[in-house]
């Protein structure tokens, strides 16, 4: 089983279409427990979710910072898939409970949004991290020699080993 839904050109890994779902939970549940309040918090939650990514992509670069320090513009291309995603949900958590603190009116629709989001994002987290395996290996393959002898086919492993028959 791959790790990604691919559709025509477009490669989407599992996790980041879990990260698209737990955020469009988060603001609809949000959206939804404000307006009974009559309180907008959707601004709130996407400042959290740009200081998560932020942080999340600084996680990262400081993580492999050796390479980064050789070319620093690369820093901003995040088309490497450069992110830590367990800094980056700490990150959004800590702004989150200072916005909870500092702004007592969006405290209910706040908790809603990011424990729904959180949820969402852990089970699915740990759902992706459980997946079996499914134990199928590579057909056997044989090669002709530069000599042009034909060797006995090798079996490769998923481990990287390899048998010869």
């Amino acid at each position: 089983m791959n790790n990604a839904v691919v559709v025509g050109p477009f490669v989407l890994p599992y996790a980041l279409l879990l990260m698209f779902v737990a955020v469009a939970s988060s603001l609809y549940v949000g959206k939804h427990s404000g307006r009974k309040t009559d309180i907008e918090v959707e601004t709130v939650l996407w400042k959290t979710l740009l200081v998560g990514l932020i942080v999340a992509r600084l996680a990262f670069v400081w993580e492999f910072r050796s390479a980064y320090l050789a070319s620093p513009l690369d820093i901003l291309d995040i088309r490497d898939g450069g992110w830590t995603a367990t800094a980056g949900f700490v990150g959004a958590w800590l702004f989150a409970l200072s916005q909870h603190r500092r702004l007592p009116t969006l405290r209910k629709p706040l908790q809603s949004a990011l424990i729904t989001g959180s949820v969402i994002w852990l089970v699915g987290t740990v759902a992706l991290s459980v997946r079996p395996d499914t134990g199928q290996e590579l057909p056997a393959l044989g090669f002709e020699s530069l000599e042009g002898r034909s060797p006995a086919p090798v079996t490769l492993h998923r481990d990287g080993g390899e048998r010869r028959s």
